[in-house]
């Protein structure tokens, strides 16, 4: 059996790469832990885990290529390296998913950039193990006719892909090559199962939403590993609500067995109680809509309805915490239904969607739009639209919608004109600096009699934003000039 390194609770990533039989001479010392467990992260970790020759990383080419570095190595015959797995400085410089690193190849060396490793792998398979969709388009403008080949034991980029723990990289594969997704390898093994190979949870379930049954899984028997492989996937199940029926190998453990039965029985429940609160939501928004239609976007009685929901739960014993979050999930999906009630709510949420899938997608690709982290963004849009007071009692912030409109419009037009990581924190900053007076006015003085700290909630929603974008306090103290174009759109003071 493999050894299995994701469970292993040091965070020395220094350590890590010793333990994976990396040259000690060849690791730098005193680099940022950030450094070390880039090189660990989805790269060397899977490959030395999962494949039955591990790679010999005796040349200091190959941690450089690794790293994205190929232009800054110096006395090398680039073109005769090779490790003894057959990658040579083009397969390394995809897996390190820097396009810049495969351009300065293809001028130099472009000979390297269509051959193979001792297992059929080309640059594609290693761009889409990267975790980076940029390198994947860099091989789909320059080599396209790469992103369809198999590699030896049949497996496809999509099956990398799900093996690099990258939602935003998965996502690439199925709105460019959809048709991959349904392909089984030679040993059985679909890009779900990949995906669960990948250690992340997020990506287990954003795989499993991508196939065409996202209620059903049947894991297979041929599956390596097994006891890894079903613990990692116990794991995503518990933030997974969709899978209703699950067969497991014949030979999994009784209390795997258990596990399984007793979520997908929670996932059935969940899906009966949506459809019965559906029901009587229409009902409630139709009784409103003839009784009182002038007060239809107050929503005075959503505590009463998640009140509702909640009871509907209870004979499962579903903690509160899991209820409300299905409950704030559930409530705006029936916009579907053009329901009025929740029109004021729904079109600030979308536009505001936009602007966090956009900039997660330039700054963090790896933690693009997942079942996990889509419940955060609507948490923190459910604060942002809907006031809390002290008894739990929601109601919204109608009157104030047109300004989160207007702030949200012009904060989507900057994060459109930005074209690369920089720019964008760069224009955030200014951004933020150049509206800070709309952002920070406080139109309730009460908090502020009590609190003089108080945070107003567009000023909330910005903190969100700088979170995401990895900007601190003290690059937001610098104010930054307008070298990038900001929208001067403003909210109503």
């Amino acid at each position: 059996m493999a050894q299995d390194f994701s469970i292993v609770s040091s965070s020395d990533y220094l350590q890590k790469l010793t333990a994976l039989g990396i040259d000690s001479g060849l690791i730098k010392k005193n680099l940022e832990e950030a450094d070390y467990q880039r090189v660990y992260d989805y790269k060397l970790r899977l490959s030395q885990e999962y494949w039955g020759v591990p790679l010999d990383i005796t040349q200091d080419w190959q941690l450089q290529c690794l790293k994205g570095n190929v232009a800054k190595i110096s006395g090398l015959d680039i073109a005769r390296s090779c490790d003894n797995q057959g990658l040579n400085p083009s397969h390394y410089s995809a897996w390190s998913g820097n396009p810049d690193a495969l351009s300065w190849v293809k001028h130099h060396h472009p000979e390297l950039l269509t051959k193979k490793d001792k297992y059929g792998r080309t640059i594609a398979h290693y761009a889409a193990w990267s975790g980076n969709p940029e390198a994947l388009g860099w091989v789909l403008k320059h080599y396209p006719e790469l992103l369809i080949r198999k590699d030896r034991y049949a497996y496809t980029i999509a099956h990398y892909a799900a093996l690099s723990g990258s939602p935003a990289v998965l996502c690439w594969v199925k709105n460019h090559y959809d048709e991959l997704l349904a392909k089984i390898s030679g040993s059985n093994l679909s890009f779900i199962d990949f995906a669960a190979y990948s250690g992340n949870s997020e990506q287990l379930n954003y795989a499993i939403a991508c196939s065409d049954k996202p209620h059903e899984l049947k894991i297979s028997g041929d599956i390596r590993d097994k006891e890894i492989f079903i613990r990692l996937f116990l794991k995503a199940l518990v933030i997974n609500y969709s899978l209703t029926n699950i067969v497991l190998p014949f030979n999994a453990d009784s209390t795997s067995v258990k596990k399984t039965e007793i979520l997908c029985a929670r996932n059935k429940k969940l899906k009966e109680v949506c459809q019965q609160f559906e029901t009587v939501l229409q009902g409630v928004l139709q009784h409103n809509d003839h009784e009182n239609p002038e007060h239809l976007s107050r929503l005075s009685d959503v505590n009463i309805l998640f009140n509702l929901f909640n009871e509907l739960l209870s004979p499962n014993e579903m903690n509160e915490y899991l209820a409300r979050e299905v409950f704030k999930k559930n409530l705006p999906e029936l916009n579907d239904h053009k329901r009025q009630l929740l029109a004021q709510y729904t079109i600030s949420q979308d536009m505001a969607w936009d602007i966090f899938n956009k900039m997660i997608h330039k700054m963090r690709p790896e933690q693009r739009f997942t079942a996990t982290y889509e419940e955060k963004i609507l948490k923190t849009l459910w604060h942002l639209l809907v006031r809390v007071d002290s008894s739990a009692n929601y109601w919204p912030w109608a009157e104030k919608n047109q300004d989160i409109r207007t702030l949200l419009e012009a904060l989507q037009e900057t994060v459109e004109s930005c074209t690369n990581q920089s720019e964008l924190k760069k224009a955030i900053i200014t951004f933020y600096h150049f509206h800070k007076e709309q952002i920070t006015h406080q139109r309730n003085y009460l908090p502020r009699w009590f609190q003089s700290n108080h945070k107003t909630a567009i000023q909330q929603l910005f903190d969100k934003v700088f979170a995401i974008a990895g900007i601190s306090q003290d690059e937001l103290s610098v104010v930054q000039g307008n070298e990038i174009p900001v929208s001067r759109r403003a909210l109503n003071p």
